[in-house]
C-alpha cells in the first residue's frame, strides 16, 4: 500500500508527525500547488 504515497507525500507525513501537537495544521498535509498546475 506504501505505492499508493509519494516521496514528497512521505517527507509532509514525516514534518506533520515530529511537529508538536499544538503547532499541527491540517494544511501541512496538503500538497503544494505547483506553478505549472494554474488552468
Amino acid at each position: 500500500m506504501t505505492g499508493w504515497l509519494s516521496d514528497s507525500d512521505r517527507e509532509r507525513i514525516e514534518e506533520f508527525a515530529q511537529t508538536p501537537k499544538y503547532e499541527r495544521d491540517p494544511e501541512m498535509l496538503a500538497p503544494e500547488p505547483d506553478e505549472d498546475d494554474e488552468e
